[in-house]
């Protein structure tokens, strides 16, 4: 078995891969490979294709973790096993932690990258996550806003695009992405949307007044949520199941 060789499986309407098991000495040749002395386990699977029924699946385990206020980390992980989530609600290839090498350790959460590849312009995603259960606004009653929360994720992520350019990171950024990027959008993902329409509005108003997109999770859940009715409703017409494309990379 190559040391490159990966994992298929099929489950509740997804299909997915990971890293296969590998020899503990690798560069030794056999015939023969020995399962119960590999030191490699693999706990996680990344989702390449997924039917009506999959997409169903996702929707509850992202509702799930919503409602039970799930954390930063727990919603990465949720979105580098699941990237059609980020792929169809902003129409690029999930690519998680791209590195920089200046400043170092500097690692946005995402990038996305064209779907269809680097246009005219070559522009790629910015996309700074935080947890559901952060505060979109603030509680103020008179001149209120986005939460210093959002503030703090808006500099970090518009940092994160400044720094994209520097010197020291280009050959960096070809590496990761396969091009290179000569202009950021910037993003971050955070909160739920507020109660109540008075609040919703002074969100949309905070919105225009800000170069980077505030996005919330229950923005996500509405995009697969409408892509479930539309399958549905084919069903209905058609008669039988219907296969999402595949959203691998």
């Amino acid at each position: 078995m190559s040391p490159n060789s990966i994992l298929v499986r099929f489950e509740r309407g997804h299909a997915q891969i990971g890293p296969a098991l590998r020899k503990t000495r690798p560069n030794v040749e056999s015939d023969y490979y020995y399962a119960s002395a590999d030191r490699r386990k693999n706990t996680r699977w990344l989702t390449v294709m997924r039917d009506n029924q999959g997409l169903r699946v996702d929707v509850e385990i992202f509702q799930e973790l919503l409602e039970r206020n799930a954390t930063e980390t727990q919603m990465q992980h949720f979105f580098e096993e699941h990237p059609a989530f980020l792929m169809q609600a902003r129409l690029g290839i999930p690519i998680a932690h791209p590195r920089y090498d200046e400043p170092k350790r500097w690692s946005p959460d995402f990038a996305l990258s064209p779907i269809l590849g680097p246009l005219d312009n070559a522009a790629i995603e910015l996309l700074e996550l935080k947890g559901p259960a952060e505060r979109l606004l603030n509680r103020e009653r008179i001149h209120r806003g986005f939460s210093t929360k959002v503030h703090k994720a808006v500099d970090q992520v518009r940092d994160y695009g400044r720094f994209m350019s520097h010197p020291q990171n280009l050959m960096r950024m070809v590496e990761q992405f396969g091009y290179l990027p000569t202009c950021s959008k910037l993003a971050v993902l955070i909160g739920r949307d507020p109660d109540g329409e008075s609040a919703k509005e002074t969100a949309r108003q905070r919105q225009t007044e800000l170069d980077v997109k505030v996005i919330t999770y229950d923005e996500l859940l509405q995009t697969q949520a409408n892509q479930l009715d539309r399958i549905e409703m084919q069903g209905k017409y058609l008669g039988n199941s219907i296969i999402l494309p595949a959203v691998g990379f």
